[in-house]
């Protein structure tokens, strides 16, 4: 009859992840005797915090601007609210000028935080930001279509009215409406007149219906 294995208890468990763990906590002295206690770990709901805090602020204008350059700028700013119990100004541009003249004490309170913990909430923040980037483009390219699509609809619309019209009859169309009061009814009276002069009574015809049509179908 096989052994049953015995199982190390949850009390165990738990004495080993402190035992192998280190001190929770760890305090920064500085010349002015304040002292900056810093924390090892983070809890889990503290990781994903910190890391959509530092992936989300990279993203502007309703997340269709990127900004790498804010990735270092939200990362410090997060090390310090979420590792130490040093209050940061509320004002953003006062805390980064802080952070840029604290990067020797940023260094420090890294060295104490846990790497393993640290490096992979890095990762995170790294696979965020290029899910989201591929998101921008894809919604990017998608709007580029739309644009396309309607430049098309356009083209389209102007070959309607304007058929078989050479290059040169467009440009006297153009000159003969150029008192900045363009609308439909005038262009269309100006291509009837240029087909009917060239004897194109088929394209007089089929931009009649167009100019009936603009004038309320009389």
């Amino acid at each position: 009859m096989a052994t049953k294995e015995k199982k190390v208890s949850v009390n165990v468990f738990e004495k080993l992840a402190k035992e192998y763990g280190g001190d929770e906590y760890s305090v920064i002295t500085t010349s002015g005797g304040d002292e900056i206690k810093v924390r090892r770990y983070l809890e889990l709901n503290e990781m994903i915090s910190f890391v959509n805090a530092v992936a989300d602020n990279c993203f502007f204008e309703d997340g269709t601007q990127f900004y790498p350059e804010m990735r270092w700028i939200y990362n410090t700013l997060t090390i310090f609210q979420a590792y130490t119990n040093l209050k940061l100004p509320a004002d953003t541009k006062k805390a980064y000028a802080c952070c840029v003249r604290l990067s020797g004490l940023i260094d420090e309170i890294i060295a104490r935080v846990d790497k393993v913990q640290y490096n992979e909430m890095q990762k995170a923040i790294t696979a965020k930001i290029e899910r989201q980037n591929t998101e921008l483009a894809a919604l990017t390219a998608g709007k580029m279509d739309e644009v396309t699509n309607a430049i098309n609809t356009v083209n389209d619309k102007i070959k309607e009215i304007f058929g078989d019209i050479s290059g040169e009859q467009v440009n006297e169309i153009m000159k003969s409406l150029g008192d900045g009061n363009l609308n439909e009814k005038q262009i269309i009276e100006a291509v009837v007149n240029k087909r009917f002069a060239g004897g194109d009574t088929n394209g007089k015809d089929r931009l009649g219906e167009h100019r009936g049509e603009g004038e309320g179908g009389a």
